[in-house]
C-alpha cells in the first residue's frame, strides 16, 4: 500500500466524502468537487476520519498497480478535501518598469512589455483579481486548474535571468546570471 495513502484523512468540519458509481464526490463550504476513480477503489469513515481501501488479490500481478493508483486517489482525494474547506490561492508578481496587470470583461490584461497588451481569457471557475497593478491572486477550490492556469498566465513573460523582469511566483527566487562585463 501507498505511503499516502497509510495516513488517514482528517476532515474539516463541514467537508463530506461520498462515493457515487466511478467518481468521489466532496462537498465543503466553498464548492464541491467530483474526482473519477477506479472501480476497485474504496474508502471507510469513522468519524471525521476517512481510510482508503482498494481490493486485494495476493497473488495478483497487477496489485502493485492497484497500490500506486490507490495513492494517487487517496492525494487527489486529500487536495479535494483542502480545497473545498480553504480554497487555494496563486500569487503572481510582475517585476519591471511599467509592468501592470488588470482586469476587464473576464480577461486579464497584461502590459509585460511588448508593443501591444496581452489579454488572458479567466475561466468561470476561478477567482482573479489584482490587489495592486503589480499583483495578480488567483484563487479557485480546485489547485490544478489553478496552477495550470498561473503558469499559463506566467508563460506570457517568464522571467528573464539577467535583470529578473517578468512574471514570477510570488516568493520565487530568480537566480541572476552575470551579464558580459561581470565576473
Amino acid at each position: 500500500m501507498s505511503r499516502i495513502a497509510k495516513k488517514p484523512l482528517e476532515l474539516e468540519e463541514g467537508v463530506t466524502i461520498t462515493k457515487e458509481d466511478l467518481r468521489v464526490l466532496v462537498k465543503g463550504p466553498k464548492g464541491e468537487l467530483k474526482i473519477p476513480v477506479a472501480p476497485e477503489f474504496s474508502f471507510k469513515q469513522e468519524g471525521s476520519k476517512v481510510f482508503f481501501l482498494i481490493d486485494e488479490d495476493s497473488k495478483n500481478k497487477k496489485n502493485k498497480k492497484k497500490k500506486a493508483l490507490l495513492g494517487l486517489y487517496a492525494s487527489l482525494i486529500k487536495t479535494a478535501a483542502k480545497g473545498v474547506a480553504e480554497a487555494f490561492e496563486v500569487e503572481l508578481e510582475l517585476v519591471g518598469i511599467g509592468y501592470k496587470a488588470q482586469i476587464q470583461n473576464q480577461k486579464l490584461i497584461l502590459n509585460v512589455g511588448y508593443s501591444n497588451p496581452v489579454s488572458v481569457e479567466i475561466p468561470a471557475n476561478l477567482t482573479v483579481s489584482c490587489p495592486n497593478p503589480t499583483t495578480i491572486s488567483i484563487v479557485s477550490i480546485d489547485k490544478p486548474i489553478a496552477t495550470a492556469w498561473a503558469a499559463r498566465v506566467r508563460k506570457v513573460r517568464p522571467p528573464e535571468v539577467y535583470k529578473g523582469k517578468g512574471i514570477r511566483y510570488s516568493g520565487e527566487i530568480i537566480k541572476l546570471k552575470a551579464g558580459k562585463t561581470g565576473k
